[in-house]
């Protein structure tokens, strides 16, 4: 068993390792000079985390914006648990690379994590292979490679649910304190990362503390539960908002962001397959005429996924009329199926803020601090995954069950590759050739006028538009290639 687990998880990465180096050959052999995105918030976390690495002498305080009181890491967009490690060993110079393979190898590690999780599902190596390839590639998070960069290590929520079943299997408090890291380091990467942990724990304990079939006393659980969870998300919580407390100058950071109901996504977002080959015009009848929704919203499950929601509501529906002894609700025999379908419905309820609409709003007015996460369409990743990993735990029990079953099974995979393909091509085409005013810095003819100024006669770079990370509420946006010119005459002075 060990031996075809090794021999698939090998395959498994070949295979990743091989489609990354396919589509991205052009920039893996110059990821240090690369921008995979020369504009708007990519070369933001660009900048920044040059900027953190090459000349911030605090590894907390980032001074490159926000003059003159500068402004805290974790705001920042630097990533600053990389970028610390960047600036501790003395690797500045390799920022933007080392950014970039950590970008790429997450692709690689979510292909191995996902093949590793099916097969702790008992799912057959064939299934476990290709299914980990698609999810993978087909992951909406894949997109972000070209923007919000702290949010592309695609590994991060299958890592969390396949740590959480092996934490079912030997409830130990060494898994618990791995998860709790795990929590810890991505939260500290971006605070969505957090959001999604917490919406997969909170179900998952859910389930342990009410279908348990009365093995245990539910006292007994409830102080089992209420002790691994502080391990597992309240703890990493409260070392994290404790730390960024300890460290933050600014009094005046807004609660309530703006784009809380603007950036959320619509169900066709999520369950139709906009732009893919089988989006046929007489299926755009069923749906609103003119769709508005920002690409925010976008997060669409997949041939797989969509699968895999139908066959789940149909299963959900027949468990209310059918009731068997302590399965009402419950679409699935296995807890982990049952779990992974009620956190993508949470995912999807909440992706399309429709816990925050309703009831004028007054929950949006309650959640605090959590308003934060005001991209809540990125929710729907767990939709995503949820929905994948349950999709191709169906295929296997349909190959299992009926020899015709391989058809539909190859299918349905068959297509999932090819929604992998266009997701990583389209992200792929748009990583551009090396940014020329980073490759050449000094040597550049736009640098030409900052040579003849003495940096030392100035107290801060204040470009016209002004822009910065202050408010969230109100701004004036950059034109032209005023960000350009703005954070490199910045990291070159």
């Amino acid at each position: 068993m060990k031996k075809t687990i090794g021999k698939g998880l090998f395959l498994t990465v070949f295979l990743a390792c091989t489609v990354v180096g396919y589509f991205f050959s052009e920039a893996i052999p110059r990821l240090n000079h690369t921008f995979f995105a020369p504009s708007g918030d990519g070369l933001q976390a660009y900048y920044t985390a040059l900027y953190h690495t090459q000349h911030d002498t605090a590894y907390w305080r980032m001074n490159g914006m926000n003059y003159p009181q500068g402004e805290q890491v974790f705001f920042s967009g630097c990533q600053p648990l990389v970028t610390n490690f960047i600036k501790l060993f003395g690797l500045a110079d390799y920022t933007v690379g080392i950014l970039n393979a950590l970008m790429l190898l997450s692709i690689v590690v979510c292909a191995a994590v996902l093949y590793l999780l099916f097969r702790k599902l008992e799912i057959s190596t064939w299934l476990s292979v290709s299914g980990a390839l698609c999810i993978t590639f087909g992951s909406p998070q894949i997109a972000r490679l070209i923007g919000h960069f702290s949010l592309a290590y695609t590994f991060a929520i299958p890592l969390f649910i396949y740590l959480w079943i092996i934490f079912r299997e030997k409830k130990s408090l060494s898994v618990s304190l791995g998860i709790g890291t795990l929590v810890l380091f991505f939260s500290a990467t971006h605070f969505y990362f957090f959001g999604f942990f917490a919406l997969i724990a909170v179900t998952a304990w859910a389930f342990f503390l009410f279908n348990n079939n009365g093995k245990k006393p539910f006292i007994k659980r409830l102080s089992f539960a209420g002790a691994h969870f502080f391990v597992q998300v309240v703890l990493p919580f409260v070392l994290l908002r404790f730390f960024i407390a300890s460290i933050d100058s600014v009094t005046d950071r807004t609660e309530s962001p703006w784009g809380f109901f603007q950036y959320k996504a619509i169900p066709e977002t999520i369950f139709y397959p906009f732009g893919y080959w089988y989006d046929i015009p007489m299926f755009r009848r069923w749906f609103t005429p003119s769709l508005n929704f920002e690409w925010e919203g976008v997060s669409f499950v997949g041939i797989i996924g969509l699968t895999a929601a139908v066959t789940s509501l149909l299963l959900f529906l027949k468990s209310t009329v059918i009731i068997k002894p302590k399965r009402f609700f419950l679409p699935f025999k296995k807890e982990i199926y049952n779990i992974l379908f009620y956190a993508s419905a949470g995912g999807f309820l909440l992706a399309v803020a429709w816990p925050f609409s309703v009831f004028d709003q007054w929950l949006y007015n309650q959640v605090g601090y959590f308003k934060q996460l005001r991209g809540i369409a990125r929710f729907a990743w767990i939709t995503y995954y949820g929905l994948g990993i349950i999709g191709i735990f169906l295929l296997h029990e349909i190959t299992k069950k009926y020899k015709a079953g391989f058809l539909p099974a190859c299918a349905l995979l068959i297509i999932s590759g090819t929604e992998a393909y266009r997701m990583v091509k389209l992200t792929a085409e748009k990583i551009p050739a090396p940014l020329d005013v980073y490759v050449q810095k000094t040597a550049h003819p736009d640098y030409a006028p900052l040579a003849q100024m003495n940096p030392s006669d100035f107290q801060a770079i204040i470009p016209l538009p002004y822009f910065h990370i202050g408010s969230e509420n109100v701004w004036l946006a950059p034109e032209g290639r005023t960000y350009e010119f703005s954070y490199m005459t910045s990291l070159f002075s």
